[in-house]
């Protein structure tokens, strides 16, 4: 008696589930493209903290990730940021300025640099870096900042190690790496 319950039970779900699938199968679509939405508007903005962008900076450059710089980085910003002068006063007005095909020419510049730099570290040896500190951020302007932190690196270049603590600072723009403070 007790194996036909079961049996029944699970008859039962399975009936319930064929008959509901469009149900499910729709549900499933929503809450998949809810987060897929949420993730690009995040990602479109950037969405992390200036010192989150700092940390993600660091990791990346320690594992000598091109990829991860750039998929932080705000090209159009990295290029308003340099045309300004670092001028954080006529950052936005040059920002707003600079077009969408000028951003992409700047972008495949500035990837390039990026992946050889990083190509160069690793066949010279190694780097590992590790956030000692990192103050609270400087509002320059609406939504940007200067990010101070304290970095220990360990370089090991031909054999060679050397490890001393070096300061950075980052400007972030809208939760976006942007370039280093002048």
């Amino acid at each position: 008696m007790e194996e036909n319950s079961t049996n029944t039970t699970t008859e039962t779900k399975t009936n319930w589930f064929k008959s509901h699938m469009t149900v499910c199968i729709i549900s499933a679509i929503v809450v998949i493209a809810a987060v897929v939405a949420i993730v690009l508007l995040v990602g479109n903005k950037g969405g992390q903290s200036p010192e989150d962008v700092v940390k993600t900076y660091v990791a990346a450059m320690q594992e000598g990730d091109a990829d991860k710089i750039m998929n932080i980085t705000d090209v159009k910003g990295t290029y308003a940021w340099s045309k300004c002068g670092g001028d954080a006063s006529k950052f936005e007005e040059t920002y707003n300025s600079i077009s969408d095909e000028d951003a992409k020419s700047y972008e495949s510049t500035a990837k390039s640099g990026i992946s050889t730099a990083m190509g160069l570290l690793k066949s010279f040896g190694g780097v590992e870096m590790s956030i000692n500190n990192i103050e609270k951020p400087e509002e320059l302007a609406k939504n940007l900042y200067k990010v101070n932190a304290n970095v220990k690196m360990k370089v090991s270049v031909f054999g060679v190690n050397q490890e001393q603590d070096q300061d950075m600072s980052l400007i972030v723009y809208n939760g976006r790496f942007v370039g280093e403070a002048r």
